[in-house]
């Protein structure tokens, strides 16, 4: 964007050679050419990864809105509330992949 890089985090090694991950080098040359390039943000985009928190001073929470106009619109809402609220019941998603499972085992 103009003023924001929106950075994914590309590759991770950990281990004993974690301070040398390909991956954290090329972050710190994004930062910098970020820096020389007169950005105001670097975005390290959606998650709770341990390195986000080590990186940055500010923390922005995401909502997520939803509004329709017609019944379309309003079915697939709902398929979407359903949804989510039932990958929050554990016997359910359980069930769900042992289904999913079964099923492709069936088709092989």
């Amino acid at each position: 964007d103009r003023d924001t890089f929106y950075y994914t985090m590309p590759a991770h090694k950990g281990g004993d050679w974690k301070r040398f991950s390909s991956g954290r080098l090329l972050l710190e040359n994004l930062m910098e050419w970020s820096i020389e390039n007169n950005l105001k943000y670097f975005d390290f985009t959606v998650g709770e990864e341990l390195y986000k928190k080590i990186w940055c001073d500010t923390e922005t929470q995401l909502f997520e809105t939803f509004q329709s106009i017609t019944l379309k619109g309003r079915i697939y809402i709902l398929g979407q509330f359903l949804k989510r609220h039932i990958k929050q019941i554990p016997w359910v998603v359980q069930k769900y992949r042992a289904i999913k499972n079964w099923i492709q085992l069936s088709i092989k």
